[in-house]
């Protein structure tokens, strides 16, 4: 039987905010998030809103959005990674 992988929203160890000066603000883990198994099982096609925090001065000026898929305790589902640009470019 096929199982869904449970994937953590809050993302990887790679996800985070980059800015113009090539900073980068990691978001919080979500370990605080109460759930048993800190996580969802998505369905093919499914979505999920969550909401990512991060800490960052005010002055900073965001660049991109890098996102890693992060499943929760089945090493055997790929992680993948990908970058959103906020620039207008």
């Amino acid at each position: 039987m096929n199982k869904n992988p449970v994937i953590n929203p809050f993302g990887g160890e790679n996800t985070a905010l980059t800015d113009t000066d090539d900073k980068a603000y990691r978001s919080y883990t979500g370990l605080a998030m109460d759930s048993a198994e800190r996580g969802f099982s998505p369905l093919l096609g499914s979505t999920i809103e969550f909401a990512l925090v991060l800490e960052m001065p005010e002055t900073a000026q965001l660049k991109d959005l890098v996102y890693q898929i992060a499943p929760v305790g089945d090493a055997s589902v790929k992680t993948s990674t990908f970058r959103i640009s906020l620039t207008d470019q």
